[in-house]
């Protein structure tokens, strides 16, 4: 792991030009959409659960806090195939 010193001086290295700073606001902008597609996938798999969850016996199994509800979704997500995830991110 990095230290923090160091992190900072690579930081303010690659801050110091133009096109560093261009790609790390690019960098981020790629990592708040990977995000936001993941979040939205968990959403999804929210909504299926809930409408599940109306079914008899089937709600006893789902989570009641909705932070359980959120992580069970992301883990779901993420033990899809990449292939699944990029067909239902579009």
């Amino acid at each position: 792991m990095m230290s923090e010193k160091d992190f900072a001086a690579i930081e303010e290295a690659v801050m110091s030009t133009a096109r560093g700073r261009w790609f790390l606001a690019e960098y981020a902008r790629r990592i708040r959409a990977t995000e936001t597609d993941r979040i939205l996938l968990a959403l999804a798999g929210l909504a299926a659960r809930i409408e599940v969850g109306s079914a008899p016996n089937v709600s006893a199994t789902l989570p009641t806090q909705p932070a359980d509800a959120f992580a069970i979704a992301l883990a779901d997500i993420d033990a899809l195939p990449l292939t699944e995830r990029l067909r239902l991110t579009g």
